[in-house]
Order: C-alpha cells, then structure tokens, then sequence
C-alpha cells in the first residue's frame, strides 16, 4: 500500500471488534484493519476457521485476540478489556 494512503487511513491506536471474521468478508475486513494498525478482536462461531484466520494474523504480526460466539460471558470481556484497554 502506498505510504500516504497507509498514513491517512491509519489505525494506530485502535480497537476494533469484528463478528463473523473466520471467513470471507470478515476475514477480509479482520486482517485489513489489523493491516492498518488496529488491535482486532475477531468473533465468530466457527472455532476450527478461526484458528485459521488467526494464523494468517499471528504469520504477519499483526495484533489479534479471537474469540469463539458462544464463550462471550462476562470472562471474555474482561479478557478483551485486559488484552486491549477497551473498556473504560
């Protein structure tokens, strides 16, 4: 990506929470904000395809914590909180 366009368009700094991004779209929009600089919470259903998704992350460096739908209790967003300082 070109370097101005990469810094009028960053990230840095930021969280974002992206559900359904084990695959297509998601998984598109997870690994672009990562990209750009975001820290990515990526939440989906499908346990076995994010571990995919996430490998693609963890492979380029890029800041992510996953997720699995069902285990969103009050453990996974203090766990969110304390990987990310997202909940003030």
């Amino acid at each position: 990506m070109d370097r101005r366009l990469q810094d009028r368009f960053s990230l840095d700094g930021q969280v974002a929470v992206v559900t359904g991004a084990a695959m297509g779209m998601g998984r598109e929009t997870t690994l672009t904000l990562a990209r750009a600089g975001a820290r990515v919470v990526g939440i989906d259903r499908n346990a076995d395809v994010m571990e995919e998704t996430k490998a693609m992350a963890s492979a380029e460096g890029l800041a992510w914590l996953s997720a699995h739908k069902r285990t969103m209790d009050g453990w996974m967003v203090g766990r969110i909180s304390q990987a990310f300082c997202v909940i003030q």
